[in-house]
């Protein structure tokens, strides 16, 4: 199978020639990551973001979709590695006329394995567009010990010595564990880079963590004032604008090299002034602005009720959606048979557990007991002919997601954008 070779279908790509790699988000850092680690560094992303106007990215000049299929620069090869969107710039490239295998790769064909540890098993919000919030039964909560890390961390390198980065969150806010800073030098210790996403209502170690100098952090928002309580729900707006400015102070005192990026939730009540209020902060404070499509989760409820309310607070969120979640489901169902981009996503709980599904929340979603005594290729087989995840499959489920991604509405800038290029879309 393709992508469990992924290793060897690197021999693909052929040698003396420039490459470029279309995406450089997720799956396109991670390509990178993977071709340095081989002595093969990229010439360029090709990505239409407004971040990456004018700058480098992981260390490398980043070209509009459109002035590359303008005039492709000669001998180049290109690895598509936008998910979600891998076909569609497929397609413009073919209409440029390269020939898929001898000028360009999917990057599903070399996708790595991807780490997340969910080193806090907690979070101090309540959010109704989230398992979190609008599921019943919540699993145990705790912390990863700093020696259980350790020992994962250490297995992960010795199983995937390629491996780069490890998100250290699934459904649990990192700064909430009290000795993250000693997590962040484990990871540098064991060459990985580890990657936060905060809803920034905890602070107490966001100092000690900033001195830590974390590559990357993710703060998620849902609105600008009081609106910003509706989704985000147990928060306080004025706490968090004030941990927001706290943050960015911190960055330009300790760490100005970590990039901050905000996460705004839309939905149809944070759009227009509430939205550009957001962005407008942070571009005050220096901080990246992503829009993101709100959606609910977790998938096996979405499975379960075809997109319907499960809970109280899932019809509210779904209420608020701008696409709705029915309609989101009967879309994906349509598209079961595109392939599930999650197959390579290693999904370590704070105790050691083994998930199915990053999307996935119940206790169903539990693969194995213990990361320690199953191998990389092990979990990835047990997902693969896991019930739930065929049945995820089967339904569509595992589309659901990519119905809010590439949900089309005005000044869209987290997921690729579409661009115009005589007469065809082009991906950015």
């Amino acid at each position: 199978m393709a992508e469990k070779s992924w290793r060897e279908n690197f021999n693909l790509i052929p040698a003396g020639r420039p490459l470029y790699i279309w995406g450089a988000h997720g799956l396109g850092i991670n390509v990178c990551r993977s071709l340095e680690a081989r002595g093969r560094a990229p010439a360029a992303f090709i990505d239409g973001g407004a971040e990456f106007t004018g700058g480098l990215h992981c260390g490398y000049p980043v070209v509009r979709p459109a002035d590359f299929l303008a005039a492709p620069p000669k001998e180049a090869f290109v690895i598509t590695a936008i998910d979600g969107r891998l076909e569609e710039s497929a397609a413009l490239l073919r209409g440029r006329g390269l020939i898929e295998g001898a000028d360009f790769l999917s990057g599903d064909l070399i996708r790595p394995y991807a780490y997340n540890i969910d080193v806090s098993g907690a979070c101090n919000l309540k959010c109704v567009s989230c398992p979190r919030g609008n599921v019943a039964v919540q699993p145990k909560a705790g912390f990863m010990s700093p020696e259980l890390f350790e020992r994962t961390v250490a297995k992960i390198k010795a199983e995937d010595p390629e491996a780069s980065a490890v998100f250290l969150f699934i459904w649990g806010d990192p700064l909430m564990h009290p000795q993250l800073p000693r997590l962040i030098e484990i990871c540098r210790a064991a060459g990985l880079r580890p990657l936060i996403s905060t809803n920034l209502k905890e602070v107490r170690h966001l100092e000690a963590t900033m001195k830590s100098a974390p590559p990357w952090i993710k703060v998620s928002a849902s609105g600008f004032g009081p609106d910003y309580e509706r989704t985000h729900t147990g928060a306080d707006w004025s706490r968090f604008e004030a941990h927001l400015r706290l943050l960015s102070r911190l960055k330009a005192e300790y760490a100005p090299d970590t990039e901050v990026e905000m996460a705004y939730h839309l939905y149809r009540h944070n759009l227009g002034e509430q939205r550009l209020k957001m962005k407008a902060l942070c571009g005050e404070l220096g901080i990246v602005f992503r829009d993101i499509a709100a959606l609910v989760q977790p998938l096996e409820e979405i499975m379960k009720t075809r997109g319907r309310p499960w809970s109280r607070e899932a019809g509210e969120a779904m209420e608020m959606l701008l696409l709705p979640a029915d309609e989101a489901f009967r879309r994906a169902e349509a598209e079961k048979d595109l392939p599930c981009d999650r197959f390579k996503e290693i999904l370590i709980g704070w105790d050691g557990q083994v998930s199915i599904c990053c999307a996935m929340f119940g206790p169903e979603n539990i693969l194995d007991d213990d990361f320690m005594k199953i191998t990389l290729d092990e979990i990835y087989e047990k997902r693969l002919n896991s019930d739930l995840c065929r049945r995820c499959r089967e339904s569509g489920t595992h589309m659901f997601q990519r119905q809010y991604q590439l949900f089309p509405w005005k000044n869209w800038g987290w997921r690729p954008s579409i661009l115009k290029v005589e007469g065809k879309t082009a991906a950015s």
